[in-house]
């Protein structure tokens, strides 16, 4: 009987040791699919020009398989590409503010920081055209004159024409080469910013 025992428990820890080995293959097999399945996607999105989109099937690749090298050199490849791209559409949004072209320069804002999340300049750009009300708590009216344009309104009471687009996101414009002479904008008064008003103007500030 203790012979048919010691028989059984050794068989017992054999199949034991077989069904470790099976769950072992099957979990290979299983991380392989699904790292094959990731790098199929991402390699799909890439050939569409989806670039951001297949940045994150090789990160989950990645996930899976932290040695892969195939995706470890997709995903260095796709961000070097997304940073130039980035850069790109940042200068681009730049140069669109300079002309008083808002909403336009904000989408390339936009776009930069979806292909380069960490991009300071492009968030920093995006954050200052939301001017709230802890930034500004008074304004004053302004009638534009003839010839004039929002960067002179800003070199007059900021002493920087560049901040013009303060002064268009204060008032919801989404296009200043259509600001018209007499046409009456609020001029904000932003907390950290100096503003040079007349006595009159400062006489005339609102909330």
């Amino acid at each position: 009987m203790k012979t048919h025992a010691v028989f059984f428990a050794v068989c017992l820890v054999i199949a034991g040791c077989a069904g470790t080995e099976v769950k072992k293959e099957a979990s290979v097999a299983d991380k392989a699919k699904m790292i094959a399945g990731y790098l199929a996607t991402a390699q799909q999105q890439e050939s569409k020009g989806e670039l951001v989109e297949a940045l994150e099937n090789y990160k989950l690749a990645l996930t899976v398989d932290p040695e892969n090298q195939t995706a470890q050199a997709k995903r260095a490849e796709i961000e070097k590409k997304l940073s130039g791209l980035a850069d790109e559409n940042y200068k681009a949004g730049l140069e669109l503010q300079r002309m008083g072209r808002y909403a336009q320069a904000r989408q390339k804002f936009l776009t930069a920081v979806r292909y380069k999340p960490d991009f300071p300049e492009a968030v920093e750009m995006l954050k200052a055209e939301r001017l709230d009300s802890q930034r500004v708590r008074l304004h004053f009216l302004y009638v534009i004159k003839p010839g004039e344009q929002l960067s002179h309104v800003a070199e007059r009471y900021y002493r920087d024409y560049q901040k013009h687009y303060l002064i268009g996101a204060y008032n919801e414009v989404d296009d200043a080469t259509k600001i018209a002479a007499g046409q009456t904008i609020k001029v904000p008064v932003i907390e950290g910013l100096t503003c040079f008003v007349s006595p009159d103007e400062a006489a005339a500030l609102s909330k």
